[in-house]
């Protein structure tokens, strides 16, 4: 650990041990915190340190299930984030990653939560469509760690992930949330086996947000790509979108390749430590990452 702090969220910044190592003096820290008050740095030290890998897959994932809900494909089918997909991709994995990095009480956090705001504001939508989207945030991420994380979730680590996002949604002005993560998933759970009609726009919608994973992976990932995502597609997903799912036989090697990246991972870290969001490379922003006023579409 070095001796000095960070704004945002403030605490001290760590480093591996023996360079290449997770440092397990995150985890001791995380166990000194409360799970609401300190949520904010719990979260942070979640996304830069313990569960990086693990957490940008799952929102990729919820991601690339956006065009399942009707009223969200059919916002997204009739707007111009269809004809720039990657550049959607790039602003939303960007805005969240960073509130996710900075929390509220940092500027930097607070402007990219009224960004976000901001791009919602075009258009039309529910609340219940709102509420489902949060219900995605607080789950999606808890149920990709308990089945491919480095490690298992402490049930402090899984509160304060949930009193995170409900403080999102506020600053949101959503109405009627969860009152907890087993609440949430159980709505969303009612939700993706009662679904009786998708978007029209849907299937091109689905090929669309799966040519950007494809366009976005790099060498040599890109040649499998289109495989990997497809083995993440789950009935609903395949039914919205007008596919077949792949069958056990294909999508049994990715699952087994994911959990057996995670374990590597216990032992050895080769990315980026801490995780700096601005420091990431996207390809909508071939002159380096953008401010947060930058993002959202183009006039």
């Amino acid at each position: 650990m070095q001796n000095m702090t960070l704004s945002i969220p403030k605490g001290p910044v760590y480093r591996k041990r023996f360079g290449f190592m997770p440092n397990p003096s995150v985890r001791q820290e995380i166990d000194t915190l409360d799970e609401k008050k300190d949520c904010q740095r719990i979260v942070y030290l979640m996304v830069s340190y313990e569960f990086t890998h693990e957490i940008i897959s799952a929102l990729d994932l919820a991601y690339l299930a956006s065009g399942v809900n009707k009223s969200v494909a059919d916002i997204l089918g009739r707007s111009h984030y269809l004809k720039n997909a990657m550049r959607r991709y790039d602003d939303t994995r960007f805005l969240i990653l960073k509130f996710l990095e900075c929390g509220w009480d940092d500027e930097v956090g607070a402007s990219a939560i009224r960004k976000m705001n901001s791009a919602h504001a075009r258009y039309k939508i529910k609340n219940e469509d709102f509420v489902i989207a949060l219900c995605v945030f607080m789950v999606a991420p808890i149920v990709w760690m308990e089945n491919f994380g480095c490690r298992k979730l402490s049930q402090k680590e899984r509160q304060a992930w949930f009193h995170f996002w409900i403080k999102i949604g506020y600053q949101m002005s959503i109405k009627e949330m969860p009152e907890s993560y087993d609440q949430a998933k159980k709505h969303l759970d009612e939700m993706y086996t009662n679904f009786d009609e998708f978007s029209r726009f849907a299937p091109k919608l689905g090929e669309s947000t799966l040519s950007v994973f494809v366009e976005k992976s790099s060498y040599p990932f890109g040649f499998v790509a289109r495989w990997y995502y497809r083995a993440l597609y789950e009935e609903s997903m395949c039914q919205a979108y007008g596919v077949r799912q792949l069958p056990m036989v294909a999508r049994l090697p990715i699952f087994s390749g994911i959990k057996v990246n995670s374990l590597l991972r216990k032992l050895v870290n080769l990315k980026s430590y801490p995780f700096i969001v601005s420091e990431q490379k996207l390809k909508s922003y071939p002159d380096g990452a953008p401010t947060v006023g930058e993002t959202g579409p183009a006039e």
